[in-house]
């Protein structure tokens, strides 16, 4: 096993390495895209976005590099653990890009299928920003496919601010009409002393509480 996927790597390293006239000669097959496509974060907050080949024939390998802008997106993971291109020839993140090259092994990957997972998280509290796709293809027994890329928009917003709510006024005087005696119930008042000239506040029991090199990878990897 050791051996044969040293050969598909440095096969496949081979195709990838092709001149781009090549690329160019054939037609062009399948998207390689991020999901969703559009999504709204607030500052502090964290997403998982997708990227995913829906190929439109049987392929073999697949590479792509996502860029993203890192004075709005803080990125804390890749994870291509769950894709079927189980094969890394390279994978490398930061500073604003992720570049990924992957292989299958098993007879090669045929439906819309996941590359790779990432997470990240919102630094900015408004405004929006762009995931974009490059350096894309994928790779079908030695021949390229030239699929289309579809990147993502990410907004970002702040928390919504809800203000303490104020106390009613509680010192205004009330009167209150007894059924048939007429008195009335005065509000207690404020005292000072000239000893203590601080205030003593009337009480009342009603006041309210108050976020590469590809080229070079896939040779070291072929020539392993």
């Amino acid at each position: 096993m050791r051996i044969k996927q040293k050969l598909f790597s440095a096969i496949l390293g081979a195709v990838l390495l092709a001149p781009a006239f090549v690329q160019l000669a054939l037609a062009a097959t399948g998207v390689i895209y991020i999901t969703p496509a559009s999504s709204s974060l607030q500052v502090g907050s964290s997403e998982t976005l997708q990227l995913r080949i829906n190929p439109g024939t049987t392929v073999d390998g697949v590479q792509a590099t996502v860029s993203y802008n890192t004075g709005y997106l803080q990125l804390n993971s890749v994870d291509t653990s769950s894709s079927p291109f189980t094969v890394t020839l390279q994978k490398s993140a930061g500073g604003g890009t992720i570049t990924l090259a992957l292989g299958n092994l098993s007879g090669g990957v045929s439906s819309d299928s996941l590359i790779a997972t990432m997470n990240f998280t919102a630094l900015a509290g408004s405004s929006s920003s762009s995931l974009t796709i490059s350096g894309a293809n994928a790779t079908s027994s030695g021949s390229y496919t030239n699929p289309a890329t579809s990147g993502a928009s990410v907004s970002f917003t702040s928390p919504v601010r809800t203000q303490a709510p104020t106390s009613s006024g509680g010192g205004s005087s009330s009167s209150h009409a007894s059924s048939g005696s007429g008195a009335q119930v005065s509000t207690p008042t404020a005292t000072t002393s000239a000893c203590n000239p601080t205030a003593t506040p009337a009480t009342t029991s009603n006041t309210p509480a108050m976020k590469v090199n590809l080229s070079s990878h896939l040779t070291s990897v072929s020539s392993r």
